[in-house]
């Protein structure tokens, strides 16, 4: 996978505007505050109608990932 690419490390998370979601190589990636970040195939789908919007990604202790939006 390309090497500007950051897989987040547990109980780490990426704030900001999400401007783009995708692949690199195959494998999901988002761009989070202008961070490039993997993400895993299932949350790339619930992120794809959120692409603009102000988003938090975290990666928890036991390797899952949170998303939080300004959405209710």
């Amino acid at each position: 996978m390309n090497s500007s690419v950051y897989f987040l490390k547990s109980l780490e998370d990426v704030v900001g505007n999400l401007s783009e979601v995708g692949e690199i190589d195959g494998h999901p990636i988002a761009t989070i505050g202008g961070v490039t970040v993997a993400i895993p195939e299932d949350l790339a789908g619930k992120l794809q109608g959120l692409v603009g919007s102000r988003i938090g990604v975290l990666r928890d202790d036991q390797g899952s990932y949170r998303l939080k939006t300004g959405r209710h």
